[in-house]
Formats: C-alpha cells, sequence, structure tokens
C-alpha cells in the first residue's frame, strides 16, 4: 500500500560512462513510515523541479538501509533527471552546501534543503524471500537496479548468521 512522504537528499553520486551516459544515485532520508521489500519501486516528486509530475524508481538500497537509494539515468540536461542531476552537482560543489542540523546532514542550495516527496512503495517485490538460501538474480539495463536491492538485503542477512 503505498503512502505519501516528505523527506531530504542527504548526499548524492554521478557516475559517468566512457560512451558519455551519466547516472545519479540521490541518498534520501529514510521517512519512519517507509517500509519496503527488495524489488519494489516508489514515484518521486521534488517540488524545486516540478511540483505536478511524479516519476517511478526502483529502490536500488536494501530494506533495512536508513537512507532511500535510487540510481536513475540522466537523458538530457533538460529533462526531469537531468534538472535533478543540476541542482545536486550544484548543491555538491563546495562545502558550504552541506548542511549540518542536529547531527544529521543534508545537501541544500542557498541554505534551503533538497525536498523530495515520495509515494510508495508500490510493485510486489521478490516474493518471501526468507524461504530460501539461494536465487539466481538475471536483470540488465535499469532492470538490474531492483536486484540491488535485491542483493543488499541477501547481504545484511548473511551478516546476521553465526559462525
Amino acid at each position: 500500500m503505498g503512502h505519501r512522504h516528505k523527506s531530504l537528499i542527504i548526499s548524492s553520486s554521478a557516475i559517468t560512462s566512457r560512451m558519455g551516459s551519466s547516472m545519479i544515485i540521490p541518498r534520501i532520508r529514510r521517512p519512519l513510515t517507509f517500509f519496503f521489500r527488495p524489488g519494489q519501486y516508489c514515484l518521486i516528486r521534488v517540488p524545486s523541479i516540478d511540483q505536478r509530475w511524479w516519476h517511478p524508481f526502483s529502490l536500488s538500497c536494501g530494506p533495512h538501509s536508513d537512507l532511500l537509494e535510487f540510481c536513475m539515468d540522466v537523458h538530457s540536461p533538460s529533462s526531469w533527471t537531468g534538472q535533478l542531476c543540476d541542482i545536486l552537482q550544484k548543491a555538491g560543489a563546495d562545502e558550504e552546501h552541506q548542511t549540518w542540523k542536529r547531527g544529521a546532514s543534508y545537501l541544500s542550495i542557498s541554505n534551503q534543503p533538497i525536498e523530495v516527496e515520495l509515494k510508495g512503495p508500490y510493485g510486489t517485490g521478490f516474493g518471501c524471500l526468507e524461504q530460501y538460501s539461494h536465487a539466481l538474480a538475471i536483470g540488465g539495463g535499469t532492470g538490474i537496479v531492483p536486484i540491488l536491492s535485491l542483493l543488499k538485503h541477501h547481504i545484511y542477512h548473511v551478516r546476521e548468521l553465526e559462525p
């Protein structure tokens, strides 16, 4: 069942391939009431870019993470992801844009945090993962993103096993 949440972008990474394609990975503070399973997705809106349209992105973090991560292809500078990339680059351009408040940091532009609205999670996820000790996951292109969530979930549970 999808719910609405508001949060802040804490940090981000940008990756550019040798072929010139770009990807951004925003990390968003996870709302306390936000629970999901590997393979699910969210609708995201960044009011400083557009207050009307929501954009679907698969979660690439594990369900036990304190931060929500999304891997986003940047299609063109004028696209929604291109505009977000520009905002994140400006916010990360120097340390003055990194704001510290009550022990938590967030990215900001002109001392304004970069707010994010989330709807979700949506989708069925990958089922009852706890029933299996092995899995074969195949994904390509953007289909690899939900598999990253599955892998991080599996690593979390393997680390909890007693030797």
